[in-house]
């Protein structure tokens, strides 16, 4: 009798130890996933992410916010030639106003070719960020595989000596990290989508800003709105930065008999990213004067 619940004892740890193993990987593989997953999102522009909501928000664009932004840059031009004027001494100067009428012209060819060519002003901008982001990831693709196969068949080899408690124990605390490594990267990828919808929803009412730049007074908007996009454009680039240093740590621990300390430092670092992933914004903001 003693024999066959030994029996049954040593298949049950050998079972444990397979889980044991299983989540180990699991928990690894979905890291080096997952940081490719970021560094290939973050590459792409609004168009190319999703050629499909791009083309919606460049029909709305074209149909419904461009004529409200003609309404704009009229006022805003009638605005400009007003201050032209009463700058010019109430035309009593025929040179002052041939200048004057020269100038608001040339104003307002710019003022409409903006508010035409926003579009393209928009993506120029998301392009530059994109190379920047293509760029960088060259450099830091060598930290994002992480490799553990060796260290999970010692591990295994140690555990058939352990008591069959240690073993659940280790079970539990694997299942339980793999979770949390589960829940931390979906809270990634919510951050990674509220980030592109937040292009899509800056990138949809262009024209408007962009009707208010020749204007001295109300540049500003202008102004502001070039600041975000190059604000969204380059936290790509602050993403990938984050998603290295965070491979490169993951890669420097030593997994060990001790998985309990090695899968608590794997936890630290996953949700250390997460939060500076949230901070990416602030600091791209921070970086351009972007409010």
């Amino acid at each position: 009798m003693d024999g066959v619940l030994e029996k049954i004892s040593e298949w049950i740890k050998l079972m444990v130890i397979e889980l044991i193993s299983q989540n180990l990987e699991s928990i690894f593989a979905g890291v080096n996933n997952s940081a490719e997953s970021i560094n290939a999102q973050v590459m792409l522009t609004p168009s190319a992410w999703n050629p499909e909501i791009w083309g919606m928000i460049d029909d709305i664009t074209r149909i419904v916010m461009v004529p409200i932004a003609g309404i704009i840059l009229t006022y805003v031009m009638c605005m400009e030639l007003i201050t032209l004027a009463s700058d010019r001494n109430n035309m009593h100067s025929l040179s002052d106003v041939t200048q004057m009428l020269i100038k608001f012209i040339t104003k307002t060819f710019i003022a409409v070719l903006l508010v035409q060519k926003g579009q393209d002003i928009t993506m120029g901008l998301f392009d530059l960020g994109a190379w920047a982001v293509s760029h960088t990831s060259s450099y830091v693709s060598d930290t994002t595989a992480i490799s553990i196969e060796t260290s999970v068949s010692a591990i295994a080899e140690s555990l058939k000596e352990a008591p069959l408690t240690e073993c659940f124990q280790l079970l539990l605390l694997t299942g339980l990290a793999k979770l949390c490594i589960y829940a931390i990267w979906i809270a990634v990828n919510v951050i990674l989508l509220g980030r592109m919808i937040e292009i899509y929803m800056v990138c949809s009412v262009g024209p408007i800003p962009f009707s208010t730049l020749v204007n001295k007074e109300w540049s500003g908007i202008g102004q502001n709105y070039i600041k975000a996009l190059a604000a969204l454009a380059f936290q790509g680039f602050f993403i990938v930065i984050c998603v290295a240093v965070y491979n490169v740590l993951v890669r420097s621990l030593t997994i060990t008999e001790d998985l309990k300390s090695s899968l608590v430092q794997v936890l630290i670092y996953t949700a250390a990213l997460c939060f500076t992933l949230l901070k990416t914004k602030s600091v791209a903001n921070s970086v351009f004067n972007a409010h």
